[in-house]
């Protein structure tokens, strides 16, 4: 363009200063140069290079024939020119427009790889706009207009594009989460369910990496959504087979608090602990977590509390039985031979009584524990010092000595180790642990299964000996004697075989069942 411009500029100036004496072609020149600069925006280098440089050839050659003088043929060029010009121009600007829409569409079909649709909306929509614009102009033959319209539609799409692509880092780090919550679970021991899950979230994973990879966000979306969702799925179900043991083991530990004579201290408490229980499993099968999480979290508060109250109930019974111990004691040792011992118990039941209102429950029944123990002894030896045998009482584990012709009354005690069974009372009260069917026999209106007792029954002792009472024999007939029915006889040979194994098992084992 230079090289023909400067030429015309060159003949035109002192063409015009002198005077304008020459018929100087300028308008024709000039629409020509206009044309093949309208040429080159249309891309006619590209598209019709043969009739734009014919063009600009006709043009130099105008340019020339003027400097030579011939102002006829200049003109006549400079026409023929703008022809080949505007010929290039006519044939570059359908394919200009069309090939410009393509691009267009093919930067929308990018974007729409990258999910623009999702992280870049606006940009997104507004190029689906304008192409729809573009290409309705096109039908209508308004190439150029058509031309401008894809060319805002491919920088809307590259905005797009560049505006989702900064998601990818983003998707990287989500997806680097799930596989971390991933490893996590697999370090837990899971069913068969549970690993097939792991397998399938592993294998969506390795399809999203290669969908970021390849800059296919919109896929790589859909997949860490869909291993995400099914880690959810996952969790939740591993969730609920924790709430649902969870469950299980509350309900066994409020049975064992049960057991433990938590009816007698707490009976609201775990009343209440069981009702929130039950809701907690009516939320789970509704797969309303959250309200069963909250359930059992109510539930421990309100076990706790249970147990708590259990076990200030029995150090209480246990501190006050014990304190009766001691005055009974005191009271039989009337000639104060054991002083020191009983003195050394009302330490400990004062020790008990203050840990008591310190709220130390099993501190204090342990203390009360020790004075019991201690005031055992001391009752042993007022026994051999007086030969005075003391009456059961409510509450302590002093045992009563069955003698002779004798019948006394045991009341089952409750303790957190070597709990009473009938062999335990029988090696207490006649020293000899194979009698306990005697004690069952005596009391089978209390005890329906011999091996389960509960604290506070009250059971008659049979005397160890009574007097004989034999039938009289009537003439000999060669047929046997009927049987002795004293109550020591009453039980039958199976059922007294029954008591050898069953002492030897649990000496043995220490495996029987206790008192609840």
């Amino acid at each position: 363009m230079k090289k023909i411009l400067l030429p015309l500029i060159s003949i035109l100036l002192p063409a015009f200063f002198a005077g304008c004496q020459l018929d100087v072609p300028i308008k024709a020149m000039v629409s020509a140069r206009s044309a093949i600069t309208r040429g080159y925006e249309v891309k006619a280098d590209t598209y019709a290079p043969e009739e734009l440089k014919s063009a600009e050839d006709k043009l130099y050659e105008s340019h020339s024939q003027l400097k030579k003088g011939d102002i006829d043929k200049a003109k006549s060029l400079a026409v023929d020119s703008k022809t080949d010009a505007d010929a290039a121009i006519e044939k570059s600007l359908p394919l200009l427009a069309r090939d410009t829409l393509a691009l267009a569409k093919q930067a929308y079909d990018q974007a729409e790889k990258l999910y623009a649709e999702k992280y870049a909306p606006e940009d997104f929509s507004r190029t689906a706009a304008l192409i729809t614009e573009s290409e309705n102009l096109m039908t209508q033959n308004m190439h150029w207009d058509s031309y401008l319209k894809s060319k805002e539609a491919l920088s809307a799409a590259n905005a797009a594009m560049t505006a989702s692509e900064s998601q990818i880092d983003a998707l990287r780090s989500e997806l680097d989460t799930i596989k971390t919550s991933l490893v996590e679970i697999k370090t837990k021991d899971l069913n068969k369910d549970a690993q097939d899950a792991v397998t399938d979230i592993e294998s969506f994973i390795s399809v999203a990496e290669n969908d970021l990879n390849e800059k296919d966000l919109k896929r790589a979306t859909a997949h860490i959504s869909e291993a995400s969702s099914k880690l959810d799925t996952l969790k939740n179900s591993m969730a609920a087979g924790d709430i649902k043991a969870r469950i299980g083991e509350l309900r066994d530990e409020t049975d064992a608090l049960k057991n433990e004579r938590g009816s007698d201290f707490a009976l609201k408490e775990i009343d209440g602990v069981t009702a929130l229980l039950n809701e907690a499993e009516t939320s789970l099968e509704q797969k309303n977590l959250d309200d069963s999480r909250q359930k059992i979290s109510d539930a421990e508060a309100m076990l706790k509390t249970a147990r708590e109250n259990t076990d200030r109930g029995i150090a209480t019974e246990k501190l006050e039985a014990v304190s009766r111990l001691r005055d009974d004691l005191a009271a039989r040792d009337k000639n104060k031979k054991f002083t020191d011992e009983i003195t050394g118990s009302g330490n400990l039941i004062t020790q008990s009584r203050e840990l008591l209102d310190q709220g130390a429950n099993n501190d204090s029944l342990q203390k009360s524990i020790e004075a019991e123990a201690l005031l055992n002894t001391v009752s042993v030896s007022l026994e051999k010092e007086y030969g005075i045998v003391r009456q059961p009482d409510q509450g302590t584990d002093t045992a009563v000595i069955a003698q002779p012709g004798e019948t006394q009354i045991y009341v089952v005690q409750y303790y957190k180790k070597d709990k009473d069974c009938l062999w335990r009372i029988a090696q207490k009260v006649y020293k000899d642990a194979r009698q306990w069917p005697r004690i069952y026999v005596a009391n089978k209106d209390q005890i329906k299964d011999p091996d389960l007792i509960f604290p506070g029954q009250k059971f008659v002792i049979p005397p160890l000996a009574v007097p004989e009472k034999k039938m009289e024999l009537k003439e000999d007939t060669g047929k046997e004697p009927a049987k002795d029915l004293t109550p020591e006889n009453t039980i039958d040979d199976d059922k007294a075989k029954e008591g050898d194994t069953e002492k030897d098992m649990i000496k043995e084992n220490e495996d029987t069942k206790e008192a609840q």
